[in-house]
């Protein structure tokens, strides 16, 4: 939802509110019944596929370190935090595909930091990094006229000073991400990333 288009994420769940798909108990949002079965019935689906791609000794042994990591990161988003409340899964590959999501999470979160700390805004950040990628760009043209205004774009293109601050927030990314991978000593960090490459995986 951080990078939705504004009102897209409110729409959402309103769409889901009147559907009976969620209800309202006071300022909170909760799922029907219905809508809890098939959260479950998903959840099931991905453990399912973690069991048939890796054993638990390789999904215990893979997933070891990543408490540490995440004990070790600077959390700024609520969605991480809410993510690593959750009661980890009792079987190791759903456990394993449950941490791996969470550093999913926090590689996000990384980035958000990130972008913020020089002044963008999720909706410029989504046409900022289109720009840079070359691709289609949503149809934003407040964020493009800030970007612009800022000479971080000219008609329509990144220019040299965007495309400059655009590849320091990717180490910068990469700066917070390294406060929660530190917590690893750096043999132990090779390691590991050699136990996950060596995990079988699903074919795209």
């Amino acid at each position: 939802g951080r990078y939705a288009p504004e009102g897209a994420v409110q729409e959402a769940l309103d769409g889901l509110l009147a559907a009976g798909h969620l209800n309202r108990e006071g300022d909170v949002l909760v799922p029907s019944d219905g809508m809890r079965h098939v959260l479950q019935v998903a959840e099931h689906a991905r453990g399912q596929a973690a069991a048939s791609l890796w054993s638990d000794d390789a999904a215990t042994h893979a997933g070891e370190p990543i408490p540490a990591v995440m004990a070790a990161a600077k959390i700024t988003d609520g969605l991480l935090a809410s993510q690593l409340k959750a009661p980890e899964w009792p079987d190791a590959p759903h456990r394993l595909f449950q941490r791996l999501s969470r550093m999913r999470y926090l590689r996000n979160d990384s980035h958000a930091a990130a972008w913020s700390a020089h002044g963008l805004t999720a909706g410029e950040m989504v046409v900022f990094t289109q720009l840079w990628r070359d691709q289609e760009l949503r149809d934003d043209p407040a964020a493009l006229a800030a970007l612009s205004e800022r000479g971080l774009a000219h008609d329509g293109h990144i220019s040299d000073a965007g495309r400059a601050l655009r590849e320091q927030i990717e180490d910068d990314t990469n700066a917070n991400d390294a406060v929660a991978y530190a917590a690893l000593d750096p043999a132990h960090r090779v390691a590991w990333l050699e136990t996950l490459d060596s995990l079988p995986r699903f074919e795209a």
